[in-house]
């Protein structure tokens, strides 16, 4: 994959340029309280000079509202690259190359990776550090969902084009089989990226309801943490995804925007 010019997902959140992959780091303050926010938008996986950068963007932080996102690095799990699957409906299929697209990325040792549960598996052990995500906290609900996102997804599966959707499942496949080779590059990376995130291959199979439902619980934690702990400066770690909504829930509270930076996943 070529990169000749800047490519942007998620509403701006996740960005390809020539020189890698990005996502952002935004600073809001309340103007009558002075309270400021660090809301860094994530990816899961990614340089293990990514996770570095966010850590560092967090450590001034009172207190820090995260998702839970688990530790895979000890898993043995083997993905499928889809050739037992080839006949199977084209929904099945194709969501089964993703669960095993993000099984191999999770579980297989990609020397330029490592994944987000890894590397905040002891920070987030912190006094001031507070989970916001009922994933973690509720798993009723969070199978529940789960659930829900599973059936929206192969819904809106089945509204893809057959070209769309063999396009999504080739490159994924490929990139399945490199990681299993041992020759998954950062290029690699980023072209799954695109697959998934773009508009125009799988980026509106997303259940966005589901993102609103995480989000409304993290802002309800916020608030608790905002009475119990009066912080100056919180800091708030979560998927890229969550951003867009999560920037208007701050708005809501009435926050306004100070500042944004880029910090790379990936360098090319």
């Amino acid at each position: 994959m070529v990169v000749r010019r800047s490519e942007h997902y998620l509403n701006n959140e996740l960005s390809i340029s020539t020189t890698g992959v990005y996502t952002r780091a935004h600073l809001y303050r309340h103007p009558k309280t002075g309270r400021e926010v660090k809301l860094i938008g994530m990816l899961h996986t990614a340089e293990p000079d990514y996770y570095t950068q966010v850590k560092n963007e967090l450590l001034a932080c009172d207190v820090v509202l995260y998702e839970y996102i688990e530790d895979n690095s000890g898993n043995d799990q083997v993905a499928d690259d889809g050739q037992e699957i080839r006949n199977s409906h084209k929904e099945d299929f194709l969501m089964a190359i993703i669960q095993s697209y993000f099984a191999a990325l999770d579980t297989r040792p990609i020397d330029f990776l490592m994944g987000e549960g890894a590397a905040f598996s002891s920070m987030r052990q912190r006094e001031n550090w507070f989970c916001a995500d009922f994933f973690h906290e509720d798993s009723e609900r969070a199978h529940e969902l789960q659930r829900r996102v599973s059936d929206t997804m192969l819904r809106r599966i089945r509204r893809i084009s057959e070209d769309r959707a063999f396009k999504a499942a080739f490159f994924l496949g490929d990139a399945i089989v490199n990681i299993k080779k041992e020759i998954f590059t950062k290029r690699d990376f980023a072209r799954t990226i695109k697959i998934i995130f773009d508009r125009d291959l799988l980026g509106n199979i997303i259940d966005r309801d589901a993102i609103k439902q995480r989000d409304t619980f993290c802002f309800d934690r916020f608030d608790e943490v905002i009475k119990t702990h009066a912080p100056k400066l919180v800091g708030i770690k979560y998927g890229v995804a969550h951003m867009h909504n999560q920037k208007r829930l701050l708005k809501k509270r009435g926050y306004e925007h100070i500042s944004s930076k880029k910090l790379f996943c990936v360098r090319f």
